[in-house]
């Protein structure tokens, strides 16, 4: 009697026209993601999720376009089929103001249930985010931490691209003991920004509360590293010492 085989013809994909990039399994040609393990083996339309063709600028099953736009408060890529920036959550493209559908650029209400339509948020100027951070160090410098949060909060929405705003959220958050919020500033400024010795200087210090020493060091030994004659690398400096008497 033959052995019995468990991968019979009517398993396998009628149609398959790629394999995984993660494991190599096969891909059927109208699906995006790998059934073996689950990886993303082609563009899915945001709007319909069925695959999207190579350099296709609509949705060959529901016309949604791919086509990008850059979100108008931090500059990511906005596809097509989106309302909103995945990173920082502005509103990019118009919708419906009540059942929230997205529409048109030349609709002024929604076809699905006439409501008006909301329209894009504009970008922030510069000078708003920077009167929002002054107004953060204001507060800082008067011992008002909570404000100063607000106030840097507000500075960092307005411009999410400024390292030295989440660098001062940072710190007013240390003030107020919330080392897990600061930490995450710090953490985004640096991500940002690799050479903002600030931030890496006040992780050190988060890490060394912790008593998480080799970490401190690595902190303080990245800001001498990158900024060797800067008051910043002096205080690391004097840090390491301190932790070398330790």
């Amino acid at each position: 009697m033959p052995e019995p085989s468990f991968l019979t013809s009517s398993l396998l994909p009628t149609s398959v026209s790629s394999l995984c990039p993660q494991c190599g399994g096969a891909v059927p040609a109208d699906g995006c993601w790998c059934p073996q393990c689950g990886a993303a083996a082609r563009v899915a339309c945001g709007a319909c999720g069925k695959a999207l063709p190579e350099h296709a600028h609509f949705c060959t099953h529901c016309g949604a376009s791919t086509a990008a736009m850059p979100c108008p408060q931090c500059s990511a890529e906005v596809w097509g089929w989106q309302a909103h920036c995945v990173r920082c959550g502005t509103q990019a493209r118009p919708v419906c103001a009540a059942c929230h559908r997205l529409l048109l650029s030349d609709w002024s209400h929604c076809p699905a249930c006439g409501g008006p339509a909301s329209a894009p948020r504009e970008a922030a100027s510069s000078e708003e985010a920077e009167a929002a951070n002054l107004a953060g160090v204001r507060a800082y410098d008067r011992g008002d931490y909570r404000e100063a949060v607000r106030r840097f909060r507000q500075a960092v929405e307005l411009d999410r691209e400024n390292a030295s705003f989440w660098t001062n959220l940072g710190v007013a958050y240390g003030e107020l003991d919330d080392d897990l919020q600061a930490f995450a500033a710090y953490r985004r400024a640096v991500e940002l920004h690799p050479d903002e010795v600030s931030a890496y200087l006040n992780m050190g210090y988060l890490y060394n509360e912790r008593e998480q020493t080799a970490e401190a060091r690595e902190m303080w030994e990245i800001v001498v590293r990158l900024a060797p004659d800067s008051a910043e690398a002096a205080e690391a400096r004097r840090n390491l010492r301190f932790l070398d008497q330790v």
